[in-house]
């Protein structure tokens, strides 16, 4: 993945050219991320003219240009609701590769290339698994990314023994997200298939998800949680010791301290920039090179999307983003009252977007990752999709 086109760039470039194509089916009505696209590229092109860093901007202009440009040719492509069976697939293939090369990491403890790169690795607990995201952060983010398609895949697949792989590979994702050493990504995963069970938990086949997925996990469990908490890693560890043993000597978090000052740092520079941002890459170089008033330990990555978005790009573009997003709460909401298989994947996805609020917190640079363009790509699809009338919508397969 070196280099300013790997392999996702040179696929989102081909999807661009396909939704533009004149033949190509898609939507020929007004695109619904339009106006935040305009805002965000409007804000990216100004905060280029007096970068502090043209090399480190460039960078982030890079990857937010891509991501938008993602965003837009999912919306344009997504013309009917079978075409997002293969984002579900494509997903679920996803997890299955990435999880399965983090199970072996797991196990053996050897590391793909990559790993924590920019860290001392003398200064951290090396049992946290990562796979090939080169940070267990970012893989925590991509298995709380990949949940809302494993239910559906548990939920929504014709066939008893792929519905019992999904439920499988749902309790494989509890297992990895644990072993990242993600305490955020913990509560995600938690509070999605919280929020999950919450709005689709009326139906028998919730029901049985919730109760195999418990099952799984505390067959896994029962006997061996002596000697399984002590090889987790030390982020984990003394948590899962306070939750099922009532414990309390979880010591104070030193990371927990260095992210408080790096909100506090963004707070002080969004206001510094009377909320208009300051320029793709700014948040991380000032971090680096400027006298901020909180202490932050040489931390150069912000940890915190919101902020990151809001401090680089301004407060109106994080505002459009949000607003963005809640048009497409919307529309999953009430798509719940369309067929089972739209109510599950609406179900699903707004479970989903509860989840990775938190995770906003979790990844060293939200915007910098390809995961998250995807995931914002895929709920814009979902939504240009699912807003369509009965009529104009292709009838929904089941998965194989």
């Amino acid at each position: 993945m070196a280099g300013p086109f790997f392999a996702y760039r040179v696929m989102v470039l081909a999807l661009a050219f396909a939704a533009l194509l004149p033949g190509m089916p898609g939507r020929r009505g007004r695109v619904a991320a339009l106006p935040l696209i305009l805002i965000w590229t409007l804000f990216l092109i100004g905060g280029m003219i007096d970068a502090p860093d043209y090399d480190l901007a460039m960078k982030m202009a890079l990857a937010v240009s891509i991501g938008l440009l993602c965003i837009l040719a999912l919306e344009r492509l997504a013309f009917c609701v079978e075409a997002l069976r293969f984002l579900e697939l494509g997903w679920i293939v996803a997890f299955i590769v990435t999880g399965t090369l983090g199970l072996r990491e797991s196990l053996t403890g050897i590391h793909y290339g990559g790993y924590l790169s920019t860290v001392e690795l003398a200064r951290v607990d090396t049992r946290l698994v990562a796979s090939v995201f080169g940070n267990p952060n970012a893989f925590a983010v991509f298995l709380v990314m990949s949940q809302p398609f494993l239910h559906m895949l548990a939920l929504g697949a014709k066939r008893s023994s792929v519905r019992l792989i999904g439920v499988g590979l749902i309790g494989l994702n509890f297992v990895l997200v644990l072993v990242t050493g993600s305490r955020l990504g913990l509560a995600a995963t938690v509070i999605q298939l919280g929020l999950f069970m919450l709005l689709h938990g009326g139906t028998r086949s919730a029901t049985s998800l919730v109760a195999a997925t418990i099952g799984i996990v505390t067959l896994s469990s029962v006997g061996v949680l002596d000697k399984l908490i002590p090889l987790l890693p030390g982020k984990v560890a003394p948590f899962l010791e306070i939750l099922l043993n009532g414990g309390s000597g979880l010591s104070q978090d030193a990371s927990g301290v260095g992210r408080l000052n790096l909100y506090r740092d963004g707070i002080w520079l969004l206001q510094e920039s009377w909320g208009l941002g300051l320029g793709p890459g700014a948040y991380q170089w000032n971090l680096l090179n400027s006298e901020l008033p909180y202490p932050t330990g040489n931390v150069g990555s912000p940890h915190n999307g919101y902020l990151e978005i809001a401090v680089e790009f301004s407060a109106l573009t994080l505002l459009a983003l949000l607003i963005w997003l809640v048009r497409a709460a919307n529309i999953f909401v009430r798509s719940r009252k369309n067929e089972a298989l739209q109510n599950l994947r609406a179900n699903a996805l707004l479970a989903s977007m509860g989840g990775i609020s938190i995770m906003c917190l979790a990844n060293s640079s939200f915007l910098s990752s390809a995961t998250t363009w995807m995931w914002l790509s895929t709920i814009g699809a979902y939504a240009a999709a699912l807003s369509l009338d009965d009529s104009r919508v292709t009838p929904v397969r089941r998965h194989p």
